[in-house]
């Protein structure tokens, strides 16, 4: 929303879909605290995958990570309360949208990481494997990995990347015996 304010009536223009308020007499653009909030939470999480995830086992943790990442909310909440949101309705807004901003940034970081920088990408096999565990867990649910995994060889040859490195060392291992 584009807030311009007349100081000389003192009156308030609404036009949608600014993230900017302006004031004419002055000539001065100032940022809106929730514009300022989706920024911060996008360096947040991109700063995170690029110094943190991107090393280590971290998939391992993953239920840890999954409830910080629910105790996330009700801390930006009461942190934007705190600061002094107009309303609870604003808070809730507030905390809902820099916390889905930082999660969306997450991921989708992590995913043109995998696609285009990893050290495996050149590896055949299905583009959404080099991106995410979920489709081969989705695959495997009937509980034949075996099956999964020689189709992927009978369809890409001996290599074939599934996610984690370490099936192609267990794959080349296995051949050598």
């Amino acid at each position: 929303m584009l807030v311009i304010k007349d100081n000389n009536t003192n009156d308030n223009h609404l036009v949608k879909g600014s993230l900017y308020k302006i004031s004419l007499a002055k000539g001065t653009i100032t940022s809106n605290p929730v514009t300022t909030r989706l920024y911060a939470s996008a360096v947040l999480a991109l700063a995170l995958h690029q110094l943190v995830f991107r090393k280590g086992e971290w998939h391992m943790k993953a239920p840890l990570l999954f409830r910080i990442w629910l105790l996330s909310y009700p801390v930006i909440l009461f942190a934007e309360l705190v600061i002094g949101a107009n309303s609870l309705s604003d808070s809730v807004y507030n905390m809902l949208v820099t916390v889905g901003c930082g999660t969306f940034v997450l991921f989708a970081s992590i995913a043109v990481y995998r696609h285009f920088f990893h050290q495996l990408r050149g590896f055949p096999g299905p583009k959404i494997a080099g991106i995410t565990k979920f489709w081969h867990a989705y695959k495997c649910l009937p509980g034949q990995n075996y099956l999964v995994l020689d189709e992927l060889h009978k369809k890409y040859g001996d290599f074939v990347r599934t996610g984690k490195i370490s099936h192609l060392f267990e794959f080349l291992l296995l051949k050598h015996e």
